[in-house]
């Protein structure tokens, strides 16, 4: 795992799929199929998602726009600060 203040990524074991998790609370997951990352440079796919949850509050607050309606309510009644 990779982590980055209160936001980890980490990397299932097939190395296909990357979670982004905020205070251990996961966020979303990102697949390989969907983002093109292999085995070989999830390492890279995970720095960069760290970098861009770092310094664009527009990514995370359309990351977690595209959840389930339920996920993002309970999102916001625990981390308010991201939707800000």
């Amino acid at each position: 795992s990779k982590q980055e203040g209160s936001w980890v990524v980490t990397g299932n074991y097939d190395g296909d799929t990357v979670t982004l998790s905020y205070k251990n609370v996961p966020i979303c997951n990102f697949s390989s199929e969907d983002f093109g990352f292999s085995g070989q440079d999830i390492y890279t796919f995970k720095s960069a998602l760290l970098d861009v949850v770092e310094s664009d509050s527009g990514f995370v607050k359309k990351v977690i726009s595209r959840q389930p309606a339920a996920k993002v309510a309970a999102l916001e009644g625990l981390f308010p600060e991201l939707l800000k």
